[in-house]
């Protein structure tokens, strides 16, 4: 009996398991490890998914979608953004290029973040949980991986669209909502700058606080409307 246990376990790994894209999400997260470049490549359209931050990022309060004029003027960047992406992660499986190119490439890509207008950190990042996929259709599933990041101190959790390119080999092609990412992004940096200022806060509020604000529109000879807001500091007795 046992051995025949056995036998069914085996048989489902090998033609079951090994086709699911939770089995090949595997394979990619190995692949990183061992720095398998080739498998990755393979498996992974970092290219797609550097476009989509790069949309996310973007767009985000300044109509980028809407008006087609701005996404013109941001084309040249996005071109540029997403070469120097894949140009950052093919640095990370070439063992022989020297650290300082490493480190040149990395500062090349942080620095477009922060053009941008979000900072995305490229290094700290750990899979703290990852949930298994679910089918959109026949050919396509989603699979969310929950990342835990040194830098903000927080987990993110992020979906990926994961399109099956041929029997037991399923590739990640997409984010499922680079914005609902990005964000995550967003709120994590907010929350560890509170943080970060929450002592110099409370030392304030123990010397003064704001007491009676209040606010009243003011119209001056010429016609023109002022907002002004009074306020009483109140100063700690200490």
């Amino acid at each position: 009996v046992l051995l025949i246990c056995i036998r069914l376990t085996f048989l489902f790994y090998e033609t079951v398991y090994k086709d699911t894209p939770d089995y090949s999400f595997f394979v990619i997260t190995k692949a990183v490890e061992t720095g398998d470049s080739t498998t990755f490549t393979s498996l992974v359209d970092d290219k797609e998914m550097a476009a989509q931050l790069f949309d996310a990022i973007v767009s985000n309060g300044n109509g980028m979608d809407s008006l087609s004029i701005l996404q013109f003027v941001w084309s040249p960047m996005r071109q540029e953004f997403v070469a120097n992406s894949h140009a950052l992660i093919e640095s990370r499986f070439q063992k022989d290029l020297p650290q300082e190119k490493k480190d040149e490439m990395q500062s090349l890509v942080t620095r477009q973040f922060k053009t941008m207008g979000c900072v995305i950190p490229i290094d700290g990042w750990h899979i703290a949980d990852t949930h298994w996929a679910s089918k959109i259709d026949d050919d396509h599933a989603k699979i969310t991986v929950d990342a835990y990041n040194e830098t903000l101190g927080a987990t993110i959790p992020c979906t990926f669209v994961m399109t099956r390119h041929s029997q037991g080999h399923w590739a990640i092609t997409a984010i499922e909502d680079a914005e609902h990412f990005v964000q995550a992004i967003r709120n994590a940096w907010a929350a560890k700058l509170e943080a970060y200022n929450a002592p110099i806060q409370q030392e304030i509020q123990s010397i003064v606080t704001i007491g009676t604000p209040s606010a009243h529109l003011v119209e001056t000879d010429d016609g023109r409307t002022f907002l002004r807001i009074t306020y009483r500091p109140v100063f700690s007795k200490d």
